[in-house]
């Protein structure tokens, strides 16, 4: 509700002029950049305050990256489990992305790693000998080339991110009453094909862009130039992708995205100390938000643009 009174708050200072007219690239598009920007950082250095279902979302559509343990290993043999290889992220860009020595070719003489590394060392040991960085062999150990990678990742998990797609959009035609609209199964493939493709290009493409810049990023930066705020980038970048869904889907997506953004930056505040919790606090900023939409509605009704946020007051207002 929070999200939603900033919406409608922002939509009435457009219609009083106090917002000035923008540049033609802004618009609702950046609220997921913007919040993903914030959300990837949270989600590599601060895991314990991150959505979880959202963490298992990311986690369990990378393992080109997070690669689990191989087929021919015995379960006694050791192997980091997902988020034991993503927490390493942090620390390997701490110490500005060391290079990489296989065992493979200097044997004795590689350097040992130290304490917080030991659970990547199973990765490291069969990585691929050709790897020149650490973070690389670490995320993607068979394969040398990091656009290979990349373009193995599209490739794999696009058609997941298909058939997931598919799925909710079916759930959603059922929920909303359009499983059988006027024209039949033409009618309806027609209008849900192009959606489902443009919901798994954006999932898959945000994702494996996110993951790619680490490899990216590695080759056109100096490696303690924003070791670690450039992860910032890597969400909002990868993030870019929501332009290939339609507009209203853009301002649905960045509305969800910015919720978690704001509370997970809240309890990131708590965590540092910046801030303290406040006894009730969902209570009273649902009261706030609520009375910013109140005071719209009676003044700028048509800046409440959703029209079941416009009935359910009505509703309740008794109107």
């Amino acid at each position: 509700m929070l999200s939603k009174s900033l919406q409608y708050t922002y939509h009435a200072l457009r219609q009083n002029g106090i917002i000035p007219r923008m540049p033609w690239w802004w618009g609702s598009w950046l609220l997921f950049p913007i919040s993903s920007a914030q959300l990837i950082y949270a989600y590599l250095l601060h895991p314990d305050i991150f959505p979880k279902n959202y963490d298992k979302f990311i986690t369990s559509r990378s393992t080109t990256y997070v690669n689990p343990k191989p087929s021919d290993f015995s379960d006694a043999m050791p192997w980091p489990i997902g988020r034991e290889i993503v927490d390493r992220i942090e620390i390997l860009a701490s110490l500005y992305y060391p290079e990489f020595y296989s065992s493979k070719l200097h044997g004795r003489d590689v350097p040992p790693l130290p304490d917080n590394l030991k659970p990547i060392q199973p990765v490291l040991e069969i990585a691929h000998p050709a790897h020149s960085k650490m973070l690389c062999a670490m995320l993607h150990h068979e394969e040398p080339s990091c656009l290979v990678t990349y373009t193995k990742f599209i490739a794999k998990e696009g058609i997941d991110a298909l058939k997931f797609m598919g799925i909710v959009y079916t759930i959603s035609l059922i929920l909303s009453g359009k499983s059988r609209p006027n024209g039949g199964i033409t009618t309806i493939l027609s209008y849900a094909i192009p959606e489902i493709f443009k919901g798994a290009t954006f999932i898959t493409m945000a994702i494996a862009t996110s993951w790619a810049l680490f490899c990216g990023f590695q080759k056109i930066l100096p490696n303690k130039f924003m070791p670690i705020s450039r992860f910032y980038l890597n969400g909002f970048i990868g993030g870019m992708w929501i332009l290939v869904e339609k507009p209203n889907r853009r301002l649905d997506i960045g509305m969800y995205s910015l919720r978690l953004s704001i509370e997970t930056l809240w309890k990131l505040l708590v965590k540092k100390g910046k801030v303290r919790n406040i006894r009730n606090g969902e209570a009273i900023y649902f009261s706030l938000a609520m009375a910013f939409i109140m005071a719209i509605r009676k003044n700028q009704p048509k800046s409440i643009t959703s029209p079941y946020i416009r009935f359910a007051l009505s509703r309740l207002l008794g109107e």
